[in-house]
């Protein structure tokens, strides 16, 4: 039920909101004018991205940076309250307190893995504009398989003999067990190890690479794993040099004295060799003359 006092207050009420309106319309018809008060200054955050996705990272390493600006579009000050980055990302900035209307800062983000797979993180900007907190979604996979060393250089092997093994250790950096699906090797190079079908998180293995080459000169190969890691395939790079047998000559006799006229054979596994003493223009020269193989 309304009562005569509330009807007497909304009656009021209507009569002053009408003569203010009814004043403004006469004071604007009379040539004056009405001066709103000012927007009150207020800042606001633009973000040059609002998600970052990162490159295949190992467990246990740092990629390098990517980076976000932060510009304030407002007209007032922004006052940064905190900024903050989760999961395994870390980040650095030059913000500082407070970000002057129009002006900038950059914020830089690096990703760290601590175990393999798909990692999700969010980066947080806690300040005084409309919207706060800011974020920025952030997203990276890591791989757990790490090969030490990842090339092998056995130097130079004579062709048809095998050299000393070399070792490679394939450490599985995750939490989970590694299945390993193959160990395939190229070139002139045979290898063997102790992986079996699966290494344990934080466990590891030990491949045993030998280089025999087939021919001489420049010989290359690489053995290529096959597992199930994020990057499935990975490769050892392998280079060694093949050396042919150097041939040799036995020679007899190893000396010989001759007359003007005489004729010396020399004999070696390879040829019959003959030489000859001869005069060339008042001077004594010795020819050699190659026969049948011996």
């Amino acid at each position: 039920m309304t009562t005569s006092t509330g009807l007497a207050s909304r009656r009021c009420g209507s009569l002053i909101l009408g003569a203010i309106a009814l004043s403004a319309l006469l004071w604007s018809s009379c040539g004056g004018e009405l001066t709103l008060p000012p927007p009150v200054p207020r800042p606001a955050v633009s973000l040059s991205r609002t998600s970052v996705g990162f490159a295949t990272q190992l467990v246990g390493t740092t990629s390098a940076a990517e980076t976000i600006s932060v510009t304030n579009a407002g007209n007032a000050a922004l006052t940064i309250a905190g900024i903050a980055a989760g999961g395994d990302f870390t980040q650095t900035n030059n913000c500082g307190g407070s970000v002057a209307a129009g002006a900038r800062c950059t914020v830089n983000v690096s990703f760290a893995p601590t175990d393999g797979g798909p990692r999700a993180g969010l980066l947080s900007i806690s300040d005084n504009a409309s919207g706060s907190p800011h974020t920025v979604n952030l997203a990276g996979a890591a791989s757990v398989v790490n090969l030490s060393p990842s090339n092998l250089s056995f130097g130079v092997q004579a062709v048809g003999t095998s050299s000393t093994a070399q070792a490679v250790t394939l450490e599985n950096r995750g939490s989970a067990a590694l299945s390993v699906v193959s160990i395939v090797v190229s070139g002139d190079y045979t290898q063997t190890n102790a992986c079996g079908g699966s290494i344990a998180g934080q466990g590891s293995c030990i491949l045993s690479v030998t280089f025999k080459p087939t021919v001489g000169g420049s010989r290359s190969g690489v053995v290529t794993l096959s597992d199930t890691d994020v990057n499935p395939l990975q490769s050892i790079a392998l280079s060694g040099t093949g050396q042919t047998a150097a041939s040799s000559v036995s020679v007899s006799p190893r000396s010989a004295s001759v007359t003007f006229t005489q004729t010396q054979q020399f004999k070696s596994r390879a040829e019959t060799r003959r030489w000859e003493r001869f005069p060339l223009r008042g001077c004594t020269h010795l020819r050699l003359r190659r026969g049948a193989t011996a």
